[in-house]
């Protein structure tokens, strides 16, 4: 799943208006064609239905051209980047579309972050071809619960904020899972005082409503407990998880973890690095 790249996807070719077409016109090109997203004239500008939403609702007049409200440099990937890289840069940004180029710059099509879940929840077996999920396949079913691992760290922070990110975005929520025990300093001292608070607070930083994430504490070593996360009675459709946790009984730190995980679930699995500081101003 990790390795597959937006080449080996069936993506569509983009859907083209000249820059003169009006905003009205462009919804009824979205409507009819079932499309979410626009590519305006021979170039990369992009129009999303978000983008028409938004300028419509501000009072923005429907015969004005579509170039008024055109992103003339948005955020792109090559055909050579992984499914896993391009969620990332959807969520990290706060978009749902991603334009994509071929290695010489030709516009290939355009990437919605709900068929980029899909990919995710196919795998690497879909079927037919490299992509798989070829016609009169089963469809993946879409994510709508995301587990993930919270021992109040700054790698688990940048997890549950990837997680919330992605939940608001596909209109799912998030199970915020700890395990009571290694994920703390192993003492069996239980939950720690405030954790659920802090994974709320961090998960409204990032726009997700609070009756969208519920906290979920289980017992034993965290593989195990983040494991379960995928059956009953959490059910994730996808689990996430930082790169290592505050640490393990003696200092042992907990990124093999979720390297572990690889080999112990059967959902999609993504690690999130924790962004890198940046230096102070002089």
């Amino acid at each position: 799943m990790s390795g597959l790249t937006l080449a080996e996807l069936r993506l569509d070719p983009p859907t083209r208006v000249p820059e003169h077409t009006t905003l009205r016109a462009v919804a009824a090109m979205m409507g009819g064609n079932d499309v979410s997203c626009v590519v305006v004239g021979t170039g990369c500008a992009l129009v999303t239905e978000h983008d028409l939403a938004a300028a419509l609702a501000s009072g923005v007049d429907g015969e004005a051209p579509v170039t008024r409200i055109a992103t003339r440099a948005p955020v792109w990937a090559t055909s050579s980047t992984t499914v896993v890289d391009a969620v990332r840069t959807m969520v990290g940004r706060g978009i749902r579309h991603l334009l994509v180029l071929s290695p010489q710059g030709d516009v290939l099509g355009v990437l919605p972050l709900a068929a980029a879940t899909g990919a995710l929840l196919a795998g690497p077996a879909g079927g037919a071809g490299p992509a798989g999920g070829g016609p009169g396949e089963h469809p993946p079913s879409p994510v709508k619960r995301i587990a993930v691992g919270f021992d109040g760290s700054p790698d688990a922070e940048a997890a549950l904020r990837w997680a919330a990110r992605l939940a608001r975005a596909l209109d799912g929520e998030v199970v915020v899972v700890h395990a009571v025990g290694i994920l703390e300093y192993a003492s069996n001292q239980g939950l720690v005082p405030g954790l659920e608070d802090a994974a709320r607070r961090i998960a409204a930083e990032e726009g997700l409503a609070n009756t969208s994430l519920s906290f979920r504490v289980d017992h034993g070593e965290p593989c195990s407990v983040l494991s379960r996360a995928e059956s009953d009675p959490v059910q994730a459709d996808l689990l996430v998880v930082g790169t290592r946790g505050k640490g393990a009984h003696h200092g042992v730190p907990l990124g093999s973890t979720s390297h572990g995980l690889e080999d112990r679930v059967t959902v999609p699995l993504l690690i999130v690095s924790r962004p890198a500081t940046a230096p102070a101003s002089a």
